[in-house]
Formats: C-alpha cells, sequence, structure tokens
C-alpha cells in the first residue's frame, strides 16, 4: 500500500471515530470509565481498505463489539405481481384516465412493459380488428402514431 492510500485510511477511520463519539456513546458514566452502549450501522468498503478502517475504530475504542449487517444498498429486491394480462390493464389504466392525450412511452411505464412487450402491444393497436383496438374505442379511446419510430399515444375522448 503507498503513503497516499494510506492517509486516506487513516483519515477515513478517524472520521468514523468521530461521528461515533458525536452520538455520546463515549460519555463516560462512571468511575471505571463505562458509557452508555450505543448501536452504529457503518457501511465499510470490502477487502483490505475495509478491514484497516475496521482495525483502526476497534484499536481507538476497545470493547466495541462488532456484528454482520446484512445490509443491500438498494434494499432487498421486490418483485411486484402484477394484477391482470396487458389487455386488461390498459383497459383499466385508460377507463380511469381523465380525457386527453397518453403517450405510450407513460403507459409502458405505468403497466410495467418492458421494450418488446410494449412494441406487441403498439402492434395490436395498430390493427383496428384487434380485441384491445375495439375495447378502447368503446372506452372513447384511440391509438395514432407518427409512422415508423415516431410518437404513439393514446387519445381519451371526453364522454
Amino acid at each position: 500500500m503507498n503513503l497516499r492510500e494510506h492517509m486516506i485510511r487513516r483519515q477515513v477511520s478517524a472520521s468514523v471515530i468521530q461521528a461515533i463519539n458525536r452520538i455520546r456513546c463515549r460519555h463516560v458514566t462512571d468511575d471505571r470509565g463505562g458509557c452508555p452502549p450505543a448501536d452504529v450501522f457503518i457501511a465499510l468498503p470490502s477487502g483490505d481498505q475495509g478491514d484497516d478502517i475496521l482495525a483502526a475504530i476497534r484499536r481507538e475504542m476497545p470493547g466495541l463489539q462488532v456484528v454482520d449487517w446484512p445490509f443491500e444498498p438498494d434494499g432487498p429486491k421486490v418483485h411486484r405481481r402484477v394484477a391482470g394480462t396487458p389487455h386488461e390493464r390498459l383497459l383499466t389504466f385508460m377507463d380511469n384516465r381523465a380525457p386527453g392525450r397518453t403517450s405510450m412511452t407513460a403507459v409502458a411505464r405505468e403497466l410495467g412493459l418492458k421494450q418488446d412487450a410494449k412494441k406487441d402491444l403498439q402492434k395490436n393497436l395498430r390493427n383496428e380488428n384487434h380485441r384491445t383496438t375495439l375495447a378502447l374505442k368503446a372506452l372513447g379511446v384511440t391509438y395514432l402514431s407518427t409512422g415508423r419510430g415516431g410518437k404513439s399515444e393514446l387519445v381519451k375522448e371526453a364522454a
């Protein structure tokens, strides 16, 4: 490890120790130097860098108890269960929309459609006799497209 990296690790360690002490966990409560317990959650870098920082913290704070924390930066992966087919969800979505224009990008985002599913939906909407197109017409909704690769949207007329 070079001198610059060593200095960076020492600075990070000192900053973390100062931050921990700011929560008053080093507030002496008895004549033996005891202090109140405190829970501190720290996400350290992995590898040697994190190990060095933790070792420095342990040296400066004897009696520290370290417990692994199953931390996931973006939280646990949540799979949203989608109710109904894209056809049903589109009809419900457009039925509840106020009159006006809705871009297909907004529709795809709202329905949780990936790019391929969005293209499949647009292909179906270009077919005037497709069941989705016919059901939308019954709701006063028409599909407009400005050509290949152009902007496409659903337009809902006032009832």
